[in-house]
């Protein structure tokens, strides 16, 4: 028991099982191991026993950190963190020594957090299939960053650029400096000879926080033109989620150029009902409503701060976006000039809106 063997990703949904599937026997089916439990965390126990009592913690997140997924290796284990409602990745070294009754944090670990473009990055796990890796890859990207291949060395602590979508005509190299880890610069961990393309120069990616209806700080990223934004005269598009726990995808896309180009302000706002397990909780059921004052509050700002004209401000939502969307522009008839539905969930009459966004447990 004094290195970690197995561990499992636990979940915390109320009145909600867990169930395990021995591989080897799997035509025994589905095994109950217990009711899940709050938040996330990692925990362990030997495979012939697997019953509640055998269960031990092994890693807790630590204050305002959320696990949201994992990777394990013979020599590290990858943990897929968000913090304070930005994504970021560590790596800690295999065995971990749990001999002791009590849960470690990650900080105890001594990990070693991967170095990103920016805070405002996301990424993708590429496909690490080999165990006995420990080269670990992914595929990062911004709002102003065209999706990079990073080859990130776990046991060398350096990193490595592989490939760069091009973008054809829009070339702005940066020097490595820009790399960042958990706050920290890292520039001892890449060769200087090594860059990539950043449209930071030509296009503006800001994250604000916007004061909602109850005082809550709503994350709003903003992305516009450096050369052709007209202050308090451009065109905007919003878009909003608000469920499952998600947030909204705001790695490159080259759809967004055409726009940006004219003139055309791109916000995303990651209103209450996506995110990790609290701010989830914050925006379903009774809560729900927090989502459509928090879109409203973000849209407010943008045309308030100068980034969008009043009268040219589009809401973008699409499946539980759509509720969102809909919901809010029938709370706020005179914020939007207009609204796109991408698949909404189905809404009969104005004031069933409300209705279905209570009732819908699960958003």
């Amino acid at each position: 028991m004094g290195s970690l063997s197995r561990l499992t990703l636990i979940r915390g949904l109320h009145l909600r099982k867990v169930y395990v599937m021995d591989a080897a026997n799997f035509k025994n089916g589905l095994m109950l191991v217990r009711k899940r439990v709050s938040g996330y965390h990692l925990v362990r126990c030997r495979a012939e026993k697997s019953s509640l009592s055998t269960w031990q913690d092994v890693i807790l997140p630590g204050q305002d950190v959320t696990f949201q997924d994992m990777d394990i290796f013979h020599g590290h284990l990858v943990l897929s963190l968000q913090k304070e409602g930005l994504p970021m990745l560590c790596s800690i070294n295999m065995p971990i020594n749990v001999d002791n009754e009590q849960a470690k944090y990650i900080e105890d670990l001594n990990p070693w957090f991967f170095p990103l473009p920016s805070a405002l990055c996301s990424f993708l796990p590429a496909s690490n299939r080999d165990f006995a890796a420990s080269v670990y890859r992914l595929v990062v990207s911004s709002p102003v960053v065209p999706d990079l291949i990073v080859d990130y060395d776990m046991f060398k602590q350096k990193f490595t650029f592989l490939h760069q979508e091009e973008v054809i005509g829009l070339t702005a190299s940066t020097n490595p400096s820009r790399i960042q880890s958990n706050g920290e610069l890292h520039l001892e961990k890449v060769e200087t000879s090594q860059q990539w393309t950043d449209l930071s120069e030509t296009y503006s990616c800001e994250r604000r926080e916007v004061i909602s209806h109850d005082g809550v700080v709503i994350p709003l990223t903003i992305l516009s033109s450096r050369k052709v934004h007209s202050s308090g005269n451009s065109p905007g598009l919003i878009y909003g989620y608000g469920a499952y726990g998600e947030v909204l995808d705001k790695g490159w896309s080259a759809d967004r150029i055409s726009l940006l180009d004219r003139g055309w302000v791109i916000a995303y706002a990651d209103v209450r009902g996506g995110g990790d397990r609290a701010w989830h909780q914050a925006g379903t059921k009774m809560n729900k409503p927090n989502s459509f004052h928090d879109f409203a509050a973000c849209a407010i700002y943008l045309i308030s701060e100068g980034y969008v004209h009043k009268n040219q401000l589009v809401a973008i939502g699409c499946s539980a976006g759509g509720l969102l969307v809909g919901a809010t522009i029938n709370k706020y008839p005179d914020l939007f000039c207009a609204a796109i539905l991408k698949r909404p969930f189905r809404m009969i009459g104005v004031g069933f809106i409300l209705l279905v966004a209570i009732n819908v447990s699960s958003l």
